[in-house]
């Protein structure tokens, strides 16, 4: 050993393993099949979600068409107003029992950065 304390050396014993390529067992009509297959699950997925939307926010029904933007908008006017009243829930909670909600139930609406 050195006067300076043990010295370390470093080896490199690990071996490089090339990857092996992997032939696809798909033909190219079958992987199209797939990607068609997912879209349309995706899709689905969309349709149940807007549905779901359509059946929270009195201001949407199932009868009439809607756009993407109506479902938005209408959503979001819904849920500004359902932050609003839960305000003044709680101002008229403080008002007669002279005391805060309780944080739970505090909600604020989100500020847009723009």
């Amino acid at each position: 050993m050195a006067a300076g304390g043990p010295q370390c050396t470093l080896v490199d014993n690990s071996k490089k393993r090339k990857r092996a390529t992997r032939e696809s067992s798909l033909s190219e009509d079958q992987k199209r099949q797939n990607h068609v297959s997912s879209e349309q699950r995706r899709r689905q997925a969309m349709r149940q979600t807007y549905d779901t939307l359509v059946e929270m926010v009195p201001d949407l029904t199932a009868s009439q068409s809607r756009s993407e933007m109506q479902i938005y908008a209408r959503s979001y006017n819904y849920l500004a107003w359902l932050y609003e009243r839960n305000r003044l829930l709680r101002e008229e909670l403080k008002q007669k029992t002279g005391s805060d909600a309780p944080s739970h139930l505090e909600w604020n609406i989100p500020t847009q950065n723009k």
